[in-house]
């Protein structure tokens, strides 16, 4: 008994370091020593940095990601000093986090090989470089979206006001990550609803009252906090008005057909698309006579029909798979990282499907053999493809080790441009998104926008343009960088008439004019960083 106890602990250590060490070895390709940080993680990284300074996200700096991120990212400058490192341990002592725990909720359902394939699909589809980067607010949700999957493996039909409390408040946590990773969550909800034990509409009222609640708590926290500090206000207008503002194009069809090419047909999620789907609807064939006697008792507010169908947290991945995609799918942008949010469900959608054709090859290979064929050419394809772009090669992992001693980071041309022409009490100006420039050369914005997207959006753009016009005025930084050719878009400030805001509103070019007015006036070209110009304060740097 003993001997076999300790086998089984020795396993599950095993298991474990082998996927600790995965997660390091997927980390080394992304180590600041030869990886620029991204827009979005040098934008959260600007907002931790702050935040330790005693500013007020949105209020203090604008930005229109929940504040969890934030806090976060001003945990990590503040264990590791504001430079990229400190994002990079971020990430990756989330991800140490995330996969053992995911892979103890797949082992409880599936078994361990099936859960160990479904975990190390995971970490190979959320560190592919089509969809990934460091210090992604995607990829923080990932935990408390895993723990709502455990709650599931429990057993929805028995969920009771207390386990209903906790799904909603991992839910309302999910939101404070990343607004679009509440899919787990709103299919918990629905899946103990539809598929209750509960015997009456009193027990399912509370039921839904508790979720509810749980959702609420983290929110109103929150509310409370930016409320006292007086920035109520500002949260709402950065994290609800702006962001609707953000999708209110919606998608569209070239969009839809765009992303729907990232789930069905490119790497690395296709494969584990298809075999997740394939086996979600195997799963609901072979237990629809079930489903629907269930749905029927249900509806009518009768006992539910048994069976061990509710128990199942395959019930619950796909009730929440078409629900993540709709969310990837909002803002009709398909930018690689609003895919990480599928990756739980994909884990249990291949960890299922593993764990199937199994069972199914033990009672008769020859039935087996087809299915059998198909997800092995689907897994190699997929495991190929991200061992050539994830695995780091001899010299890749010769210069992590030695940038970890020297903890020396890369910076871009206009990151080494802005610190040789400036002093670090100097107020420059990015005209761009990229706010690592900021968090790098550790300067400051003239005003609370760190990136001027917001600029050009149809709610509350004019306004937030003409209170960073005021800002720049009052306090003129000395040096401007903007991208002749925007990597996002944004129309150049010093472009010819025939190119100069060609989609900007009647009021918003009178703005861009007045920005373009101010910098040929105050300013002198200094010449190029990259694909950036740069300019400087002509009292300062004119000869």
């Amino acid at each position: 008994m003993k001997a076999g106890l300790w086998r089984e602990r020795a396993l599950m250590g095993m298991t474990g370091a082998g996927l600790l060490a995965l997660v390091l070895l997927l980390h080394i390709p992304w180590h600041p020593g030869i990886e620029v940080m991204s827009v979005d993680s040098g934008v959260f990284a600007t907002a931790g940095a702050l935040i330790l300074e005693g500013e007020t996200p949105y209020a203090d700096f604008w930005d229109h990601k929940p504040p969890g991120v934030y806090g976060l990212n001003a945990l990590a400058v503040a264990a590791f000093g504001p430079n990229p490192w400190g994002q990079w341990m971020l990430n990756l002592v989330w991800l140490a986090v995330v996969a053992p725990v995911a892979w103890q909720v797949l082992a409880h359902r599936f078994g361990r090989a099936p859960a160990l394939a479904g975990t190390v699909s995971l970490l190979l589809a959320v560190m592919h470089p089509a969809i990934f980067a460091i210090n992604m607010t995607e990829t923080y949700a990932l935990l408390p979206q895993f723990l709502i999957l455990g709650l599931g493996a429990r057993g929805l039909h028995r969920a009771g006001p207390r386990v209903m409390l906790l799904a909603g408040l991992l839910t309302g946590l999910s939101f404070l990550l990343r607004q679009n990773s509440v899919g787990l969550g709103a299919a918990f909800l629905l899946a103990v609803l539809l598929f209750s034990d509960a015997p009456s509409g009193t027990r399912r009222r509370l039921q839904f009252a508790g979720f509810i609640a749980g959702v609420l708590i983290p929110m109103a926290a929150v509310g409370i906090v930016f409320a006292l500090s007086g920035a109520f206000y500002d949260l709402v207008d950065a994290v609800l008005l702006y962001n609707l503002a953000y999708i209110e194009g919606g998608p569209t069809l070239t969009s839809l057909y765009g992303g729907m090419r990232r789930i069905l047909v490119l790497q690395p999620l296709a494969p584990l698309s298809v075999i997740s789907m394939g086996a979600f609807g195997t799963y609901l064939i072979r237990h629809w006579r079930r489903i629907r006697r269930w749905l029927q008792a249900n509806l009518r507010r009768g006992p539910g029909a048994g069976g061990p169908l509710p128990r199942d947290i395959v019930l619950l991945a796909a009730l929440a798979l078409p629900l993540d995609m709709a969310a990837a799918l909002l803002s009709g942008r398909n930018l690689g990282h609003y895919f990480i949010g599928l990756a739980p469900t994909l884990s249990v959608g291949v960890a299922f499907a593993l764990q199937s054709l199994a069972a199914v090859l033990r009672r008769d290979r020859v039935a087996g053999m087809l299915p059998t064929i198909l997800i092995a050419l689907l897994l190699t394809g997929f495991v190929l493809d991200a061992s050539a772009k994830e695995i780091p090669s001899r010299s890749t992992v010769e210069g992590f080790l030695q940038s970890l001693v020297t903890g020396g980071y890369r910076m871009s041309p206009v990151e080494q441009r802005v610190l040789e022409l400036t002093d670090p009490q100097d107020i420059i100006l990015v005209w761009s998104p990229h706010a690592q420039i900021y968090f790098v050369t550790g300067r400051r914005s003239p005003s609370r926008y760190y990136s001027p997207l917001p600029f050009f959006t149809s709610v509350g753009g004019e306004e937030r343009f003409r209170e960073f016009l005021q800002a720049v005025r009052a306090t003129p930084p000395v040096i401007v960088v903007a991208q002749p050719k925007s990597s996002v878009g944004l129309p150049y400030p010093l472009a010819e008439e025939s190119r100069f805001c060609r989609h900007c509103t009647p009021q918003t070019y009178q703005q861009m004019s007045e920005f373009r007015d101010l910098l040929q006036d105050r300013y002198t070209e200094l010449g190029m960083a990259g694909d950036w110009v740069v300019l400087g304060l002509k009292e300062r740097y004119s000869p």
